[in-house]
């Protein structure tokens, strides 16, 4: 539900911006879900965008499955590690409060982005929209 009412949020806060995201408006709903994590909700997004339970009783048996929000668990978990390593946030911070089968895939997703020579630095390169824009400014 934290996950739900956090992409929502996201849609409140990027509904009147002045040019689309990128890829143009078809990907506002992808956007939303990096909004979200952006937000420092990563962490429900990713445990939450895909469950697998499986499940016996004295007539049946199965599996059953659920996806939720736009963008995958592995998306989620990189845009988590993007953030926070923009953040300062340490790995060890962070797996604590993951699900144990996404843990290793998050380590995983912070170790390529140490890797890449650069990528931290070009994205706080990027120039921030004006939020004159704003009908209530949010974030000063």
């Amino acid at each position: 539900m934290v996950a739900t009412f956090a992409h929502e949020l996201g849609h409140y806060l990027t509904d009147d911006l002045p040019e689309p995201p990128p890829g143009g408006w078809d990907n506002w709903e992808f956007a939303t879900d990096l909004t979200a994590v952006f937000l420092g909700f990563g962490i429900f997004s990713a445990n939450t965008a895909f469950n697998f339970q499986q499940y016996a009783n004295g007539e049946s048996q199965g599996w059953r499955s659920q996806r939720s929000g736009y963008l995958s668990d592995v998306e989620l978990l990189f845009a988590l590690a993007l953030f926070c390593q923009l953040k300062g946030i340490r790995p060890d911070s962070v797996t604590p409060y993951i699900k144990p089968s996404l843990k290793s895939v998050y380590l995983k997703c912070h170790k390529q982005i140490i890797r890449t020579e650069g990528l931290i630095e070009d994205i706080r390169g990027v120039a921030r929209i004006s939020q004159s824009h704003d009908k209530y400014p949010r974030f000063k």
